[in-house]
């Protein structure tokens, strides 16, 4: 999990472009207590640690002054339309007990022996569920057995085992991964014989 160092801000201090030309992006903190902390952090480093986020865009927050850090998840970010820039970020902070749903990644493992045929793969329709439980207990992936999946079958959502407290919110008929055909298999075709050419020998029969 990444970690992020910011420090607070004062909103009216300093307009948000001024800030963004030192390099420094303007968040808001959305506490537990549903206060809005206004914060301040480096650019470059708020890139490192986006890129580094656990699998649930949480990420630990180490705010200036302040001897504990909080983890919190990525509610929002802004960015410019043209040049593609951060402009503003919102942060929701979470505790191990809170209640939270978020996607979670869905990796297929083990092998189907159909997929050995020419012409018949794998497919992975999602690639994550969104589930409700507790901080503490959303896992970090959900492993998916697709070894006696055959042909023509799929594994939906509500397929899936999940970790105990932890409550499916996608749409349980939702296809996570199936086995299809994704071409037939080429026939050569017949060749037909040609028929044999008679040479030309340029004489002229005469009547």
């Amino acid at each position: 999990m990444s970690i992020f160092q910011v420090e607070k801000r004062n909103p009216g201090a300093e307009k948000p472009n001024k800030l963004r030309n030192r390099g420094l992006l303007p968040i808001a903190l959305v506490e537990r207590s549903h206060v809005t902390l206004p914060l301040q952090g480096e650019i470059a480093e708020l890139r490192h640690a986006l890129a580094h986020l656990d699998s649930h865009g949480r990420m630990e927050l180490n705010i200036q002054g302040e001897k504990k850090s909080r983890r919190a998840i990525v509610k929002q970010i802004d960015q410019d339309p043209l040049r593609h820039g951060l402009i503003h970020l919102t942060l929701q902070e979470v505790a191990d007990d809170d209640m939270v749903r978020v996607d979670v990644p869905v990796l297929a493992i083990g092998h189907s022996a159909d997929t050995e045929a020419a012409g018949i793969t794998l497919q992975t329709i999602t690639d994550h569920v969104k589930v409700k439980g507790r901080v503490k207990d959303i896992p970090e992936r959900i492993e998916v057995d697709v070894s006696s999946l055959h042909t023509g079958e799929h594994i939906s959502a509500g397929d899936i085992a999940l970790p105990e407290g932890i409550e499916l919110i996608s749409p349980p008929d939702a296809t996570l991964f199936t086995i299809a055909i994704i071409r037939a298999v080429a026939l050569e075709p017949a060749t037909e014989e040609e028929p044999e050419e008679t040479a030309d020998t340029g004489e002229t029969t005469e009547e």
